[in-house]
């Protein structure tokens, strides 16, 4: 389903278009950056960070974030966007398939953030791997 659905989401003009998005990040993300900065978090990973939007409001507000989507074109956007921001360095993108285990070792970033991830179209296994 995710591998059929790739062109339809990469096609999708209005999807790529970060600055559209609110800077001050929607409520679960505002939420999550000052439950990490109150914990002691410098670096987040971010799963199925997309174009960036979440992405890119962590490192403004100074987390060192490894976005990580399976998606080229959307990870290719977020780097335009990080750099036109002056963001550089505290953002790093790879490309991931959530389906797969990440190969990362442990204790590698100090939280892990997936706002719309759990709502693509993966089974319950997937989900149930991906939060254990």
């Amino acid at each position: 389903m995710i591998n059929r659905r790739l062109p339809h989401i990469e096609h999708r003009p209005q999807l790529h278009i970060p600055a559209g998005h609110d800077p001050n990040g929607c409520c679960r993300t505002r939420y999550a950056a000052e439950l990490f900065g109150g914990s002691g978090v410098k670096t987040v990973l971010g799963l199925g960070a997309g174009h960036g939007r979440d992405t890119l409001f962590f490192a403004r507000r100074g987390f060192t974030v490894h976005a990580t989507d399976f998606s080229p074109i959307g990870l290719a956007q977020l780097r335009a966007s990080d750099a036109a921001q002056g963001l550089a360095g505290r953002v790093r993108t790879g490309g991931h398939d959530v389906r797969f285990p990440l190969p990362r070792p442990e204790a590698s970033v100090d939280a892990v953030f997936a706002h719309m991830l759990l709502c693509m179209a993966l089974t319950t296994p997937q989900l149930h791997a991906l939060v254990e």
